[in-house]
């Protein structure tokens, strides 16, 4: 009979097997158990009250109540872009007298297909053709992006750091920028199952706005024979006159994963608000299982089994290494494994990625994540989760040595 034994300890992919078999003196017995990476649902989606009106008169309020939910199961972070834009239907002719002095029917500017401008001037400074009433609860202005024209105001709160709005919606500027748009970052986790706050209530015509055409105008002509002749033309409000005009307001929500590193990718960097988000906000991507699980071997009739781990409800699980249900893409993941030898004998350890069928689409992803496996400090493994390397062709495939274990010895595989 040899005096030494040998222990098969398998590294799991993603639904792969986790292996342990060995040979004690002239049989093998092997006890599998499976492991598997699993990726996060991610579902998040731009949710809003809103009946679009068929007669939208200056003056009126219509409802418009917009957030941003978290269906997944991973936590996200997000922004909100509301682009609005006047664009004229149809053109608009009023009868003028041109420069001959005949009456003529004119198209008046904008013409059809043409933009108005967001903002026209009356007595009282410039005001807005369509008011947008944001969430006076949970959206706040930066004090850098507080317009000096009290007739622009949005009657926000502005606050002076960034720090300052943790929790509600920051809109980075009152007045739209040269686009027409208004930016605004939720600064804050939206966690599974829940939503932001509303950011958005309503959307109010501004009641000065009236028709293009504003009247008659009687005007008398002088002749080349000198008589005198009557004319009849239009009085035009170019100005204030947004009718024919579609309005259009478009929201574009983006979510991503509560990583720093995503936050950096997906909305940028260089502002003060992005580096809030992104390095106070957001998590720096590293995560670490709470919860160290031990593999023990013991000795039970002449033979070497192990205790497996069980969950709280006290069933067997074969998920030793990568305890995390939901990886986002970005995302590290660092989990332990104790190794004890609780027996009287001494065995050897050895290690190996043993891949399980499954689909295609499983296979494939595992190529996309990479895995480093430490065994009592010293890397033994850098390559994929299938057990691939990317130095050599073995890698993980093949049995990879671990040590002996006396009575009594234990170990830690990092992964």
């Amino acid at each position: 009979m040899r005096k030494g034994g040998h222990k098969l300890l398998g590294l799991a992919a993603l639904a792969s097997l986790m292996l342990i078999g060995g040979t004690w003196a002239a049989w093998t017995q092997e006890i599998t158990a499976g492991n598997e990476f699993m990726p996060g649902t991610y579902e998040t989606s731009l949710d809003e009250k809103f009946t679009p009106p068929t007669d939208w008169s200056p003056g009126t309020e219509q409802e418009k109540r917009v957030r941003i939910s978290n269906k997944g199961t991973v936590p996200v972070m997000a922004k909100a872009v509301i682009t609005q834009s006047w664009i004229r239907r149809e053109d608009v002719y009023a009868t003028r007298l041109n420069a001959s002095g005949d009456v003529v029917q004119e198209p008046v500017a904008p013409f059809k297909g043409e933009a108005f401008p967001l903002t026209f001037q009356t007595d009282e400074g410039e005001e807005y053709a369509s008011i947008p009433n944001f969430n006076k609860n949970a959206v706040v202005l930066l004090d850098s992006g507080k317009t000096a024209d009290s007739s622009l105001s949005l009657g926000l709160s502005a606050v002076s750091t960034v720090d300052a709005a943790r929790g509600k919606w920051l809109l980075l500027n009152e007045v739209p920028d040269a686009k027409g748009q208004y930016t605004l970052y939720y600064m804050g986790i939206i966690e599974p199952g829940s939503s932001t706050p509303e950011f958005l209530e309503s959307v109010t015509l501004n009641r000065k706005l009236g028709r293009t055409i504003t009247g008659k105008e009687t005007r008398f002509i002088k002749m080349e024979d000198g008589s005198t002749k009557k004319v009849t033309i239009d009085s035009v409000n170019a100005e204030f006159g947004y009718d024919s005009a579609k309005y259009t307001m478009d929201i574009k929500g983006s979510t991503v994963q509560e990583t720093k590193a995503a936050v950096e990718e997906i909305f940028g960097t260089g502002d003060e608000t992005l580096a809030y988000l992104a390095g106070q906000v957001a998590e720096s991507g590293i995560f670490e299982s709470a919860e160290v699980k031990t593999l023990k071997f013991e000795e039970s009739n002449g033979r070497m089994v192990y205790v497996p781990y069980r969950n709280e409800e006290g069933a067997e699980t074969g998920n030793w290494f990568m305890s995390f249900t939901d990886m986002v893409p970005g995302g590290i993941y660092k989990d332990k494994l104790s190794i004890e030898n609780a027996s009287k004998k001494k065995y050897r350890l050895y290690a190996q990625v043993v891949p399980r069928e499954q689909d295609t689409v499983k296979a494939q992803l595992l190529d996309l994540i990479t895995m480093k496996v430490y065994y009592q400090g010293t890397l033994i493994y850098d390559g994929k989760a299938t057990g691939a390397s990317l130095i050599t062709e073995e890698g993980l495939n093949r049995a990879v040595p671990l040590g002996t274990y006396a009575s009594g010895d234990k170990g830690v595989i990092e992964v």
